[in-house]
């Protein structure tokens, strides 16, 4: 199964596991202390700004676009984010658990009276080595501390993505995965040593490139799929 959400990157998909991790190495993304203020995007007249709390949390996305606005609320207790999306018919609730590295362990959402659960699981480095959500399992095989292959199956059915990267740049919260994840659970579950550079599933594919300010966030995010480009700006609030 796959989950196609618009996060302010056209759409965006991600998919869920089960598999042997290969690789030693720790994935290691730089934090940068400067928080994601906005972001916007030119498809769809896609807006998010996002709020914090005392403690950096994130606890409101404000979503707006010509498709689907919502408003993203985030509490916190313990190891868990209630993540409750208040957009009418399509409303949901998200309880995720984090693990002792602070990633994502299991997520139940709760939608029009549906319940789907995923969970995650992950070596002794914090590497991710599997998935699922509801009947899809991932595998996920790295090289380099980067993440370049995915396969997943879901009743049978099998297929892979695979993604590369600037091996040359550094990863950070705000490329393609990490922004993905953040705008979805205000948390990670995935983290690469490198920039994504390109993601490819099936027939589908998205170039990525970037521009930087002197912080080194990602200021511009580019994306070319072929048929069309998109782009996405970002700002930021640094102390």
């Amino acid at each position: 199964m796959m989950i196609t959400i618009t996060t302010g990157l056209a759409s965006l998909i991600i998919f869920s596991s089960c598999k042997k991790n290969n690789t030693p190495d720790i994935p290691d993304t730089p934090v940068s202390k400067c928080k994601l203020a906005t972001a916007t995007d030119n498809v769809g007249h896609i807006s998010n700004t996002f709020s914090y709390d005392e403690s950096g949390r994130l606890i409101m996305l404000t979503h707006l676009s010509d498709y689907d606005p919502y408003t993203k609320h985030l509490s916190y207790k313990g190891d868990s984010i209630i993540s409750y999306i208040d957009a009418g018919s399509n409303s949901s609730t998200d309880t995720i658990v984090l693990n002792s590295l602070g990633l994502i362990s299991s997520d139940r959402q709760v939608a029009g009276g549906g319940v789907q659960n995923a969970s995650y699981l992950y070596d002794g480095n914090g590497v991710l080595t599997s998935s699922s959500v509801g009947a899809t399992n991932v595998d996920y095989t790295y090289t380099n501390g980067d993440n370049i292959y995915q396969r997943y199956t879901d009743n049978g059915n099998v297929a892979v993505d695979t993604i590369s990267y600037y091996t040359d740049k550094p990863a950070v919260l705000t490329d393609y995965t990490g922004y993905t994840q953040f705008v979805l659970y205000g948390a990670y579950f995935l983290k690469n040593k490198h920039l994504t550079k390109s993601f490819r599933s099936g027939p589908n594919f998205n170039n990525y490139t970037y521009e930087f300010d002197a912080n080194g966030n990602v200021t511009t995010l580019y994306s070319d799929f072929g048929i069309g480009k998109d782009t996405v700006h970002f700002t930021y609030t640094c102390p």
